[in-house]
């Protein structure tokens, strides 16, 4: 009886019904004293179990709500990175310290590592830490009291992790001298190389990282797969060749007509300046020879709203009635607005979607302007509508031409446009508690505040697709705090890449090719796309989730060694002795075979 309960306490060890495992890791924190700060360790325990998509946290002594936000994003990053559907487990975070510290998000890139050991089922090394904030890419960025934390780091390990740029500190350094009876004591601050200090105080290796794959690679002897681009399928680019084809012809119309009325115009001096600005703007001709057609035709597009505004001002100038012009025209284009009844990919019904709604907002704008009597800016806005109102047409096309009809349960899209309005005032939440730019956040709650009107009015998917427009508005005001654009760009590229190369999607290819061809003109749009790239190429498989579940694939798909000779034989000693006692008590017949744990994007 004793060697069968002893048996069946070894197969839950090795098949438990469904665990990931729990992973332990300390956190270098600061406590404040008299005195100033000290470093100290708190004790990270990560948790994962089978549920509904939510992260607790549980924190005593209690800290601040920056590290809730933190264990939130360390979840969707580590998920990211694996490729997984985390919708199905609950994620637990138990911090625990001896004393009080002070909270922040200084644990957001431990808390990562530890989620991704515990998804992968690997063990972390126990002698490395870390410190740094994270953001949705994976970048890691930069803390404080890093001086003070090494000190707590050395009495644990032997390698301690720390943001890039921040090994260099200015620390202020005390001096007393003494005239007779009198002490004087002034200070003046030096700069401290931390990876020296560190080395010759206290045999305390400091490395810098700037990304969550790069401080993986030291705590386990595996590093991410390098993955290659995915292609647009040949049927999809086909169907983007003919749009941005005929986009082309469209604004080459657009601008001969232009050149043909300016040429005959008699205007004042300023309009002739505006319009021959206009009509300098570069074609897109070699991005369509180069089979960029996204790029072309988003070109395109771009020229023929300028192009449509230059011969509407023409004609407005040369009004008799500038509000009347301009109050008709807009009732044109508003007239134009078509309808959506299509059973198509939901991912092409999401653009379509935002689209129109694109269109209805620039209207609005228009309207807007014209009763403020801005009649220039009211033309430019309903110039907008009327080429986004062209384009929907063309993507209309597209999507009859995709063989794919899919109508999208009520019920099922509204669970998922609840979950996703969470996750955005949660992204938008994390940046502002963080100091992200203020601008580019206005612009994440003014999106927001869409997808939730979107919601109300239940246009659902509209309300997702916004929501994640919301999320990468904000991830973008978090990853411009950092400096090197050139770093993040990388890393944003590659995170972009992943994606696409493991989802069904047909705008991911789309908006990574933009990006690609904007990274040489302007960064910040380029980047922005790679979010788009990355965000949007998830919408399919999140909206078909419950109709097709999401493929299994293995840490192996993910991870590779680092070299075959840093092989952890030690974990093989562990597993040859558990099935050497499983043998002895099943006989030596019994042939134990190597299981992989799947797991589900």
């Amino acid at each position: 009886m004793r060697r069968l309960l002893l048996l069946l306490l070894l197969v839950a060890i090795i098949n438990p019904t469904f665990c990931f495992k729990k992973t332990s890791i300390y956190l270098p924190a600061v406590q404040e004293t008299p005195y100033g700060y000290k470093g100290v360790l708190a004790k990270l325990e990560v948790e994962i179990k089978e549920g509904n998509g939510h992260v607790y946290v549980d924190t005593w002594p209690l800290t601040k709500i920056s590290t809730q936000a933190s264990a939130r994003l360390a979840k969707e990053v580590a998920c990211n990175l694996v490729n997984l559907d985390c919708s199905k487990y609950d994620f637990f975070y138990s911090i625990r310290s001896d004393v009080p510290i002070v909270g922040g998000p200084s644990g957001g890139a431990a808390m990562t590592i530890a989620t991704l050991a515990s998804l992968l089922d690997l063990n972390l090394s126990q002698d490395v830490l870390i410190t740094g904030t994270i953001v949705p890419n994976g970048l890691i960025g930069p803390v404080g009291g890093i001086l003070e934390k090494a000190e707590a780091v050395s009495k644990k390990a032997k390698v301690f992790l720390i943001p890039l740029g921040q090994s260099r500190i200015t620390v202020s350094k005390s001096e007393v001298q003494r005239i007779g009876p009198i002490t004087i004591e002034t200070s003046k601050e030096e700069e401290l190389d931390i990876i020296t200090y560190a080395k010759e105080h206290w045999n305390l290796e400091v490395k810098e990282v700037s990304t969550i794959q790069e401080a993986f690679e030291y705590f386990t002897d595996y590093k991410f797969k390098e993955v290659t681009q995915k292609p647009a399928e040949q049927r999809y680019k086909e169907l983007m060749k003919e749009m941005a084809s005929n986009l082309i012809q469209h604004s080459k119309s657009l601008y001969s007509e232009l050149k043909e009325r300016y040429n005959k115009a008699i205007l004042p001096y300023q309009y002739q300046l505006q319009l021959k600005k206009i009509l300098d703007r570069k074609p897109e001709y070699e991005l369509f020879e180069q089979g960029n057609y996204y790029s072309a035709a988003s070109k395109a597009f771009s020229n023929a709203i300028y192009y449509k505004y230059g011969i509407k001002l023409i004609e407005l100038l040369n009004s008799e009635n500038p509000q009347t012009y301009t109050k008709k025209f807009i009732q044109k284009v508003e007239s134009d607005l078509p309808s959506i009844n299509l059973t198509t990919n939901p991912e092409i019904l999401a653009i379509l979607e935002e689209r129109l709604n694109e269109a209805k907002e620039n209207l609005e704008d228009a309207w807007k302007n014209y009763y403020n009597n801005n009649f220039f800016d009211a033309l430019y806005y309903a110039c907008f509508a009327a080429e986004r109102i062209y384009t929907l047409d063309l993507w209309k096309n597209f999507a009859s031409n995709i063989e794919e009809e899919y109508e999208i349960n009520s019920t099922v899209l509204q669970a998922i446009a609840n979950d996703q309005l969470q996750d955005a005032i949660g992204y938008i939440t994390y940046a502002e508690l963080y100091g992200a730019s203020q601008n580019l956040l206005n612009d994440a709650k003014r999106i927001y505040d869409k997808a939730k009107e979107s919601f109300d009015e239940g246009n659902y998917l509209l309300s997702i697709i916004l929501s994640i427009k919301a999320k990468s508005k904000s991830e973008l005001a978090l990853e411009l705090q950092y400096t090197d654009m050139d770093k993040i760009l990388e890393v944003q590229r590659d995170l972009a890449l992943r994606s696409i190369s493991t989802k069904d999607t047909i705008i991911g290819p789309y908006y990574y090719e933009y990006a690609q061809t904007l990274e040489s003109e302007d960064k910040i749009s380029a980047l922005t796309y790679y979010i788009y790239a990355e965000r949007l190429s998830s919408l399919s498989s999140l909206l078909k989730k419950e109709e097709y579940p999401a493929k299994e694939i293995t840490k192996e798909e993910i991870l590779e060694r680092k070299s075959e000779s840093e092989t952890n034989y030690a974990s093989y000693f562990v597993i040859a002795v558990v099935f050497l006692a499983v043998g002895y008590f099943v006989g030596s017949t019994s042939k134990p075979k190597r299981r992989y744990r799947k797991y589900s994007v």
